[in-house]
């Protein structure tokens, strides 16, 4: 999997995860709203720039996201531009 130009892969903080008998990781549905996100990956424009990194929390509109599932697990793909807030710590 590459994040492509200047999106961002991310997953619902806290979501909730299950593991199967079979070892994959299934997490709850992505959905909108003011939930935290945590980074997964970024395309190479936004890694260039050095202001977010995989691990990290933010905030975003959830609404601009496109909801994607891969290895069973629910994430979403965001342009950089709809992150808002990068929480510290």
């Amino acid at each position: 999997m590459k994040v492509l130009h200047d999106n961002v892969l991310l997953t619902e903080d806290g979501a909730k995860e299950t593991t199967t008998a079979g070892g994959l990781i299934l997490s709850s549905e992505i959905q909108t709203g003011n939930k935290p996100a945590r980074v997964i990956a970024m395309g190479n424009e936004i890694a260039q720039l050095q202001v977010i990194a995989a691990g990290d929390k933010v905030y975003c509109n959830w609404s601009e996201a496109m909801p994607v599932e891969i290895d069973g697990v629910k994430m979403a793909v965001i342009k950089y531009e709809f992150i808002r807030l990068k929480v510290d710590g």
